[in-house]
């Protein structure tokens, strides 16, 4: 992991309390590298491993409340994956973080995605479902699993952000497959406001600063 030069924590809050319900824990590998672009060039392993090693770091020891972090789906289809990654920190929440995947799956692959789902629930892992769009709902109708919660895509937010009822609809189509919702993409005052007036229970985005902890090699 010589290649991260910081840890991100960016807070997540609860529309339901006005308190801080936890961070996702985000690796940044330098200010010239397109992280984006480096993190879609590994393998489903060394993301597993990053994964691990993020867990480590003794910064994230002290911190309260839950840690979101992101796993693709082919690292949560590795082999004993639920082996590997039972009895970490029971605050911690994994994000399948490319559900794009989805509209590519067969029924056969779907099936197995949803057993292997069903595995890493019985193993007492919490599975979100990342960056919710309306567009992946007949794949994920198809999938027909309940996740621990759903993060709406920031994107989907900013389309509906001026429309209360939208929102609100939007909210409920995604509530269909996941306990809790989560609407990424507050930057500003109204979108604040626009979310509290939403049935969504938590909130995340550059309006609330982040916090950026060095790696020490």
């Amino acid at each position: 992991m010589d290649r991260v030069k910081n840890i991100r924590l960016q807070p997540i809050f609860d529309l339901h309390n006005a308190q801080i319900f936890g961070y996702e824990v985000l690796s940044e590998i330098s200010t010239t590298t397109d992280n984006e672009a480096w993190f879609h060039h590994q393998s489903a392993n060394q993301l597993l491993a990053l994964y691990q090693w993020q867990l480590q770091q003794p910064e994230l020891l002290s911190i309260k409340g839950m840690l979101f972090l992101n796993l693709p789906f082919a690292a949560l289809q590795l082999p004993e994956i639920e082996k590997q990654l039972a009895g970490k920190p029971r605050n911690t929440i994994i994000e399948m973080q490319d559900p794009e995947i989805l509209l590519t799956m067969n029924a056969e692959q779907v099936m197995k995605l949803r057993q292997q789902l069903a595995k890493l629930s019985r193993a007492g892992l919490s599975i979100w479902l990342d960056d919710y769009h309306p567009n992946y709902s007949a794949a994920l109708n198809q999938l027909n699993w309940h996740f621990g919660g759903v993060k709406i895509d920031r994107h989907a937010f900013q389309m509906h952000r001026h429309s209360p009822d939208m929102l609100i609809e939007l909210v409920n189509r995604a509530r269909r497959y996941g306990s809790n919702i989560l609407i990424e993409g507050i930057e500003t005052e109204d979108d604040l406001f626009a979310v509290l007036q939403s049935s969504a229970d938590l909130a995340q985005g550059f309006f609330w600063s982040e916090l950026r902890i060095p790696v020490i090699h």
